[in-house]
């Protein structure tokens, strides 16, 4: 028998039931009677169906902590260390919507970054901690890699160049996450991903097969020996017409590796040719996972904890994520942003906090801006009559207040940036 959820929002829409039946569906709700729709919405109230599993998770969820106190000015407590504290960091390194910022939420066990089907989710460097019995691992989540010319194509943040590369410069192992369901990048290792691990190979490195689930088992032994060995280009034949199974990867541009096998008299580093490499073969580990449905974590998590090496933990145990509140506040929104409005308008918007305020009951208040460089913006961050910024507003409404545990009173306007 399905149960029901019962949850308060900010006014949703109106769907013009009366009081009487109002009370005839909670009645029903009460009893466990079968309600042929799934979603009632009226006044303030909202009845949702949710499996007897999902209603488990939603109430350990509410009576979970709160990922950080909610007073942007309050330090961090220090860290009281254990009798041998050990810790490790790692740089999580990928293309764009490879699933790190999922992998990362999954290994903390909460939701301290944005996830969102659309690339570049990740625009700033943070970092997620998890901590179990004397060890502290701290994950280095890095926007998407992408290359020089990308960002100057598209005016990019010039962040998400040097993000990864500086997240591999504080790390003690490196993580390369590839999508193995994406057909287009997943024969191959980036240009980009294989500059850091040449510029950085005395760092262990360990390959992360995410999405594992999607694919099928002899895929992924093909894949594991291309990304795990320097990349053999076989000539097709032109008297038989036959090409060879090995499928080639795109033409990229040659780059310096340094590395003592291939200098040239002891002084002059030469160019390798990059259709002969693709992959990576000082690997430590591979590991094959599935970030969404958290298939192969156990294994991961393990070999994790088994690098930490002696060292004083850095944060507290309390604490999930180096992000301050107002810029957790700001990557919620902006994670609503990414779902709700169409193709790039979301990555030119300006956020701001204007005012943020706990009150003597309890409740959080915050005021954010959406600054817009023209009107036809505003228009549609808006949405027809309000709906869409409402829309928006509710959602990350209910992720702040399973965030930091309390009633939150958001109110985001839309400005004309002059």
């Amino acid at each position: 028998m399905d149960k029901f959820c019962m949850a308060v929002h900010a006014r949703p829409f109106c769907f013009g039931i009366d009081g009487a039946r109002l009370k005839e569906i909670s009645l029903r709700a009460r009893l466990d009677y079968r309600i042929s729709a799934a979603i009632y919405k009226c006044l303030d109230l909202q009845f949702v169906r949710f499996s007897s599993n999902k209603l488990d998770q939603i109430k350990y969820d509410i009576q979970s902590t709160p990922i950080m106190d909610p007073q942007p000015n309050l330090q961090p407590k220090p860290p009281q260390q254990p009798l041998s504290p050990k810790t490790l960091k790692v740089a999580i390194i990928g293309q764009p919507n490879a699933g790190k910022s999922t992998l990362t939420n999954l290994l903390v066990g909460r939701k301290i970054v944005p996830v969102c089907h659309k690339p570049q989710t990740t625009r700033e460097r943070s970092s997620g901690i998890v901590t179990q019995g004397s060890a502290q691992i701290t994950l280095l989540d890095s926007p998407g890699i992408i290359s020089r010319k990308t960002r100057r194509k598209f005016q990019m943040s010039k962040s998400l160049v040097t993000g990864p590369r500086d997240c591999a410069i504080e790390a003690d192992l490196i993580a390369v996450l590839v999508d193995a369901a994406n057909k287009h990048t997943r024969n191959y290792l980036s240009e980009e991903v294989l500059e850091i691990l040449n510029e950085f190979n005395a760092i262990p490195s360990i390959l992360v097969l995410n999405k594992v689930d999607r694919i099928r088992k002899e895929i992924l032994l093909e894949l594991v020996t291309k990304l795990t060995d320097n990349y053999q280009e076989v000539m097709p034949n032109t008297n038989n017409k036959l090409k060879s199974s090995v499928k080639q990867p795109p033409k990229m541009k040659s780059y310096i590796i340094v590395d003592e096998s291939i200098k040239d008299n002891g002084s002059t580093v030469q160019k390798q040719s990059p259709e002969k490499l693709a992959g990576w073969k000082n690997f430590k580990e591979i590991f094959m996972i599935s970030a969404l449905t958290g298939d192969g974590i156990d294994r991961l998590q393990e070999y994790l904890y088994s690098q930490a090496k002696p060292g004083n933990w850095q944060y507290n145990t309390e604490q999930l994520t180096s992000l301050t509140p107002t810029q957790f506040v700001e990557e919620m929104i902006r994670e609503k942003l990414l779902d709700n409005l169409p193709y790039d308008l979301p990555y030119i918007l300006k956020q701001s906090n204007l005012f943020w305020h706990m009150s003597d009951s309890g409740t959080l208040r915050i005021h954010q801006s959406i600054d817009c460089k023209r009107t036809g913006q505003m228009s549609i961050v808006i949405g027809p009559r309000g709906q869409l910024i409402k829309k928006i507003s509710e959602e990350a409404k209910a992720e702040l207040e399973q965030a930091f545990n309390c009633p939150i009173e958001l109110l985001i306007q839309v400005r004309l940036r002059k």
